[in-house]
């Protein structure tokens, strides 16, 4: 199952904004976000879904690394944040 077929089955069952990959080999780091309008029933059939799927696609981690006078981190989407500077 891909991450974008994961969210759509789990949306398909329960209101959510999104799911939320941690680490990718943790499922303990993965959550759902669910939309205040959730019942508990909704909720645990998206839990089911979450705990049952094997990742096609799993987030890549992200890349920190130090450069000019910079710690940074690059996303798997290429945006790269500043995370401290030397001065």
């Amino acid at each position: 199952m891909t991450l974008a077929e994961l969210d759509a089955a789990i949306k398909a069952v329960c209101p959510a904004y999104g799911i939320s990959i941690g680490r990718k080999g943790d499922k303990d780091t993965w959550r759902i976000d669910f939309t205040k309008d959730a019942t508990d029933k909704q909720k645990k059939a998206a839990q089911d879904i979450l705990t049952a799927c094997t990742l096609t696609d799993p987030q890549p981690e992200p890349r920190i690394y130090y450069e000019s006078g910079a710690l940074k981190v690059k996303f798997a989407n290429g945006i790269v944040k500043t995370l401290a500077t030397d001065q």
